[in-house]
Formats: C-alpha cells, structure tokens, sequence
C-alpha cells in the first residue's frame, strides 16, 4: 500500500511524499520519492521496528491505508506481547514470595533457638539478663511518632562481663555486628557499632541484694550501615538505641528493660557519637525468686498448650505438612496411653510381687535351689538340636537361668512320694 509505483526509468518503486507549490504559483504540484519498501524483507523490518518501539521509527506508511495498516500492526503487536505479562509476572510474584517466606523462615529458625537458648540460660540463671546488652540502630525519618516512622537499620547482642560476686570494676571494648529483625523491617543488614563499656560495682551489706554498681555504656562510632532508598545519597541520619535490665524482675516475674539512646548523626558515612548512657543497676533474690516461678509456671502449661493446639487442628484446617499433621493428630492417643499405664503400674507391681511370694512358698516346699541352671549334657544337647542357632529352642532340654527346670520338679515330686510310701 506504501510501495508506490514502479518507475522503469528509476527501476525503483516511488511513492508520494509531499506536495509542493508550482512554478507558476497556481496550485501544488505532488512529489514523489523512493519508497522504502523495496521490498518483503524491507517491510518485515519496518513491522518489527514497529512493534518493539514506540512511533514508526525512521521507515514511516504515507498513504491512509499504510496508516490504518501501521495502527492495526502496533495495536496488535502491543495486545500479543501483553499475553505473557501476567504470566511471567505470577511467575516472578510466586518465586519472590517463597524466597520471601524462605528468609522469614530462617531468620524465625534462628529468632527461636536465640530465644530458646537465652531462655534455658534464663532459666537457670536469671541474673544473666543484666549482663546482655542490646543495641539497635535507626535512621531519623523526621516526621513525628519516632517508634512508628523511624527505619530499622539493624541491632546486635553482646554479652557484658559482670560479675555479681565480684567487686572489681571492668572495662572493655565492643564490636557489636548488626543483624536483621524481619519482624522489623524486611530488608538486608550490614555494618557493626563499637562501644565501651565500665562496670563499677558497689558494695552492699544486705543480704537480699545479688547486685548493684553503675554501668556506662559509650556508643562511639558505626560503619558500613545499610543505605536508605528514599533519601539523597542513601545516607542514613543513624542513631543508636541501648538496652538493658538494670533491674531485678518484678514480684510477677517480668522483666522491664531501660532505653536509652544517641544523638541523631547526619549524613555520615561512618557516623560518629562518643556518647556515654549510664544505667543504674540493683538486683534483688526476691526478683530472681519470682523470675524462676514464673518459668516452672510456663513449662508446666506446656502441656495444655499442646492441648489446645491438637484441638485447634482438629476443627481448624491450618497447612502444614503430613508429618506435623500426624503427630499432633497422635497426642491425644499418647496421652490416653501414658495415663492408663500410670494407672496399670501399680496393679502390675501387685501382681508381680504376689507371683514372687507364691514361687517362693512352693521352692521352700520343694526344698529346691534358685540358683539351679541347665546341666552340661542337655546344654550340649541343645546345641546339637538347634546347630549353634536361636531359631531351635526345645522347652525339653532347655531353661532359663534361674528358672528351675520342670523335669527337676517332677524328680523331686516323686523322690518325696517314694520317700512317703517308705515311711508308712
């Protein structure tokens, strides 16, 4: 339709360009130019520049119908390749959001053996809270709601050296590596803060106080913090939040930490604080007491939590995979089970004991010996019937240690009848 004409002096296809205005000035004279289409391939060039750029490109229809053709062309080609858009999208969605799921996963993994570990320390040691130290960094957002609006950049745990039977004041500094908190913030972590630390203990005469003394952590400096997406440079404008448990547990046995936190340092790289927070600790047993209640509390409960989550099973169908599903399933069996052989013990141990004092009375009466056994011959006669095997056992030539053997009763039965018949 764009080809134009073939021009046998040109040898070429032409088609109309413009108009121009005549000579004489009376009207407009067409121009005709050669055509790019020149020929199938030229046009198979001119489609596929079409289709993947937006316009026609260098190589433009002139005539209407190369236009409609043009359009219909660009229209099409923008609905086929739209078709797998939706497709690779979901594609990409479900593949993020198991990747998404895996990192949660893993991140709760070790959140709950962290957890599970500082609980079992806390467990046995309760005054070990108030040698951890907890610091978090953040990037000032400047609106208001500080704990709202505020971004996550990362924390870390350290553990102190205080010594609670000790007097003796100690120092020392800290590279504290930052570690994600998805729970927080879903993004990557990088980057530590240094710190120091002074301990200075104070001595007490009371006996219910296991510590008291001063400590002073100093947050000086971080490096190679995480950058932030929606700010010029990335920069983040970080301060640095400490936590700690300067106080024994309450009468209920609930920790409370004390924050504290830096000055807001920004646009560095590698911010700089040098800034000191002094905390106040005092330890009581009667905290470290009401702590340690409070953990017998939850463990015994644990078992009507496993309860109730095999109840929830039951009536709630939840995902999870076949083997979790089957050992939930299970516990009400196995708990049934363990109670009725609580409750059969006793009457077994009963009946063993009554067994016992029988076979005694009849040995006494018999006047036999416990200690009797398998004689050598029928021994060798056992083990040429069973060949050196466990698959042949005879009850005529065989007894078991401390068992004593039935053809010895009988014997002894008829050497009593013999003896009888004597007598009389």
């Amino acid at each position: 339709m764009s080809q134009g004409d073939y021009d046998p002096e040109t040898k070429s296809f032409t088609r109309l360009e413009t108009w121009q205005l005549n000579p004489a000035g009376d009207g407009y004279d067409p121009v005709h130019r050669k055509s790019p289409f020149v020929s199938i391939p030229a046009s198979f060039w001119w489609a596929l520049v079409t289709q993947t750029t937006v316009g026609y490109g260098d190589v433009v229809p002139r005539t209407v119908a190369g236009k409609i053709t043009a359009g219909i062309c660009m229209v099409w080609s923008l609905c086929v390749l739209a078709l797998p858009v939706g497709v690779i999208g979901h594609n990409f969605q479900a593949v993020w959001l198991e990747y998404d799921a895996q990192k949660k996963n893993e991140f709760s993994v070790q959140e709950n053996a962290r957890k599970m570990a500082k609980m079992t320390i806390g467990n046995i040691d309760p005054i070990s809270n108030s040698r951890m130290v907890k610091v978090e960094v953040y990037h000032r957002s400047g609106f208001c709601r500080q704990e709202v609006n505020d971004v996550f950049i990362g924390q870390g745990e350290v553990e102190l050296g205080l010594d609670p039977v000790s007097l003796t004041s100690a120092s020392s500094p800290i590279v504290v590596p930052l570690t994600e908190n998805r729970a927080k913030f879903n993004r990557r972590v990088s980057g530590d803060v240094s710190i120091t630390y002074k301990w200075t203990p104070s001595p007490t005469t009371e006996p219910d106080i296991m510590l008291q003394g001063k400590l002073v952590v100093t947050v000086v400096s971080a490096k190679q913090l995480a950058t932030v997406d929606w700010k010029p440079g990335g920069v983040p404008d970080a301060y640095v939040v400490v936590s700690v448990y300067p106080n024994s547990p309450d009468i209920a046995g609930i920790l409370t930490p004390k924050k504290l936190q830096t000055s807001v340092a920004f646009d560095e790289t590698r911010p700089f604080w040098n800034e000191s927070l002094f905390f106040d600790f005092l330890w009581h047993k009667e905290g470290v007491q009401a702590k340690r209640d409070l953990e017998r509390k939850a463990i015994a409960s644990t078992s009507f939590d496993i309860l109730t989550m095999t109840n929830f099973v039951k009536d709630e169908k939840v995902n999870m995979d076949p083997a979790t599903g089957q050992l939930l399933a299970s516990i009400p069996r196995i708990q049934k089970e363990v109670s009725a052989l609580q409750l059969l013990l006793p009457q077994l141990r009963h009946e063993a004991k009554s067994i016992r004092e029988v076979m005694s009375s009849i040995i006494a009466e018999l006047g036999l010996d416990l200690k009797a056994s398998v004689t050598a011959e029928k021994f060798k006669r056992f083990e040429h019937h069973s060949g050196g095997g466990s698959e042949h056992l005879n009850h005529d030539c065989f007894a078991m240690p401390g068992v004593v053997p039935e053809e010895k009763i009988v014997e002894r039965g008829r050497s009593l009848r013999r003896a009888s018949t004597s007598a009389v």
